[in-house]
């Protein structure tokens, strides 16, 4: 365990803000993985999770809110409905 302190030192070492940037950067590849997939509804779920994450740390959700409704609209139109509606 030389270098680092190894796995949980890695993991446990960072600041709560790291982990959510993190967070969101592993969501975000899932997105972009699923709509290779045509998996517009996963995409937009991960999606909404940047975002939540975002307004957690005091960001700019509305790229990853933007982003999500496209998916939704592709995928699921009552989804799709709700968030423009609880985006007004």
């Amino acid at each position: 365990m030389s270098g680092g302190g190894g796995f949980l030192g890695k993991l446990f070492g960072k600041s709560k803000e790291e982990r959510l940037d993190e967070a969101r950067d592993l969501f975000e590849k899932a997105a972009n993985s699923y709509k290779l997939g045509d998996d517009f509804f996963n995409a937009g779920v991960c999606l909404d999770k940047c975002a939540e994450i975002e307004k957690m740390t005091d960001g700019q959700p509305s790229h990853y809110i933007q982003e999500a409704l496209g998916c939704y609209k592709k995928s699921d139109p009552d989804k799709y409905a709700s968030m423009i509606d609880s985006a007004v």
